[in-house]
């Protein structure tokens, strides 16, 4: 007997739990199937055991499925999809103040998990707007350094490959160039010196200033309007100014 899983999974675990989605991805475990359905078996939250023991049941499920794995998988992910963006949309705060949460959100973005356009959109203005605001208050999300990995990421809009050490540029909406574009414009803006001055936020700008594809955009114009406190900062033992100060030649 073989039957349509992935109705029954989708029907049976998504329509009971997307509402608590926001707090099942903050969990180590429970995040899980989640990841599974964006990343396969990543050996970042999958240990050798557990997929050795899941890909013998993957292959079991061959015998009692109508669909290759990768079908189910891409089906599942379609069905749960709005969810991770309604989460995200609607619990940014409560999902970013967890170090899981970061990734999660991460992997929603750099996996280009299916959604409507207005929908992805949403979701990346309410992660904008959660950065809003002074950093220099100890609540600020930008004071954990998750906050600044996961920004890096969709910044520069692609994953770093261990291996060959280099990052892979995906072709996502919403992220790299324009990503870095909208975070400057309605985050940053006016307080650029001090985000460059501070030694974590300043590697935020050096992504910025190498992922924004206009090169007349205003980021470049307010960069130069401020050199001499760039070259001051750099001074300061502070890494990401002194890359800056190299990659825009000052």
């Amino acid at each position: 007997l073989t039957v349509d899983d992935t109705v029954l999974v989708s029907k049976a675990l998504f329509g009971e739990y997307a509402e608590h989605l926001h707090e099942l991805v903050v969990d180590k475990y429970s995040r899980r199937p989640f990841l599974y359905l964006l990343n396969g078996l990543d050996g970042r939250f999958f240990s050798p055991s557990v997929q050795k023991e899941l890909k013998h049941y993957i292959e079991l499920s061959q015998e009692t499925s109508k669909k290759p794995n990768d079908q189910k998988k891409k089906e599942l992910l379609d069905k749960i999809s709005p969810a991770f963006y309604k989460s995200i949309t609607d619990h940014t705060t409560e999902i970013l103040s967890e170090n899981i949460g970061s990734q999660f959100i991460g992997e929603v973005f750099l996996n280009n998990a299916p959604i409507s356009d207005d929908k992805r959109e949403e979701a990346i203005s309410a992660l904008i707007e959660t950065f809003k605001g002074d950093f220099e208050e100890e609540e600020h999300p930008i004071n954990k350094a998750f906050s600044v990995r996961l920004l890096k990421s969709l910044i520069q809009g692609g994953k770093w490959d261990a291996k060959t050490k280099t990052l892979i540029k995906l072709d996502v909406p919403g992220i790299g160039s324009d990503f870095a574009t909208r975070f400057y414009e309605e985050v940053i803006g006016d307080n650029l010196e001090k985000w460059i001055e501070n030694k974590d936020t300043s590697f935020i700008v050096v992504s910025i200033f190498e992922s924004i594809d206009d090169k007349n955009a205003q980021f470049f114009k307010d960069l130069k309007k401020i050199k001499k406190d760039v070259k001051k900062a750099s001074q300061e033992d502070n890494k990401g100014a002194q890359l800056l100060v190299k990659l825009a030649g000052f």
